[in-house]
């Protein structure tokens, strides 16, 4: 059986159902970044590693998603998104890869369309939160409010607002969470209650973490997250009957099974002490399913 290519059915004027687009092959060394648009950190480990995979899949020949690109007005071919693809490509030349060209599609849009491409982007390694803050106040500063960022990136209103907020910290904020120390919803609750003290407080946190931690104290590693600003929870009140009304009228479930009633509330006679609810006086049930009765 002869198979049928795509591009033959789109020449195929009966065929309705497939369309050819514009792909284009282009020299990687001739593509060049344009400065500050793209927000990853290229010393990170993680885009190293990302960086090392696209060369090791181009030097052997393996199938790696086109580029998008446009031109510049001076004629200059600049990536929109895939930018560590490039960056893999001209490591695999370096290493001695024959690779003439790469295929880039081309984009069409606007300046903010571009930044929501890039933000939004499937392919390769997800940004880290803070640089994901970053390109949605670049989005902001273009004119869109939270709502618009938020139908571009596919995110609900109110992360985008948490995420603006970290945008908008200070720098030692900013550095914390850049450098691991501090989770970034941690680095978001506390900019929202502590405005610019926010990094002092995070980073006393921190030392506290340190300091009670034996692999931060020996290693320096810790990383302040929420719960670790909330504290240990506290301590639940006492499940006890007012010896006073209750106990007398409300017996344990024969079974011994160490459950308590249900709906419990505090008790006013006692402090501390807990009682059944008006609508729990007649009856309660236990774990072991056994109804208890109890007087009026």
């Amino acid at each position: 059986m002869v198979s049928v290519s795509l591009k033959a059915l789109a020449a195929d004027p009966t065929q309705a159902g497939v369309k050819k687009t514009d792909q284009f092959r282009v020299d990687p060394r001739i593509i060049e970044e344009e400065e500050g648009f793209n927000l990853r950190d290229y010393d990170d480990p993680e885009v190293v590693e990302q960086i090392e995979a696209f060369a090791h899949s181009y030097m052997l020949g393996l199938y790696v998603p086109p580029l998008i690109v446009r031109t510049t007005d001076d004629g200059r071919i600049v990536p929109v998104e895939g930018h560590l693809r490039r960056r893999g490509a001209l490591l695999a030349i370096k290493r001695g890869a024959e690779l003439p060209y790469v295929d880039c599609v081309p984009f069409r849009g606007s300046d903010s369309e571009r930044v929501g491409v890039m933000l939004r982007s499937a392919q390769g390694l997800k940004l880290r939160p803070l640089k994901v803050a970053e390109g949605y106040l670049r989005l902001f500063r273009m004119g869109f409010d939270s709502t618009e960022i938020a139908a571009r990136v596919g995110k609900t209103k109110t992360r985008v607002e948490q995420l603006l907020d970290l945008a908008n910290a200070n720098a030692d904020v900013h550095a914390l969470v850049r450098d691991g120390h501090v989770a970034a919803d941690a680095a978001i609750d506390a900019v929202r209650r502590h405005g610019e003290r926010a990094g002092e407080m995070l980073q006393d946190q921190l030392e506290k973490l340190q300091g009670n931690s034996e692999a931060g104290r020996r290693e320096g590693r810790a990383t302040v997250t929420r719960s670790v600003m909330k504290g240990p929870a506290a301590p639940g009140r006492s499940w006890m009957w007012c010896s006073r009304v209750w106990r007398a009228q409300s017996p344990w479930c024969p079974k011994q099974c160490d459950s308590r009633p249900r709906h419990l509330r505090p008790c006013p006679s006692r402090s501390g002490h807990t009682r059944p609810s008006r609508s729990m006086r007649m009856s309660w049930s236990c774990s072991c399913k056994r109804r208890m009765k109890s007087p009026r």
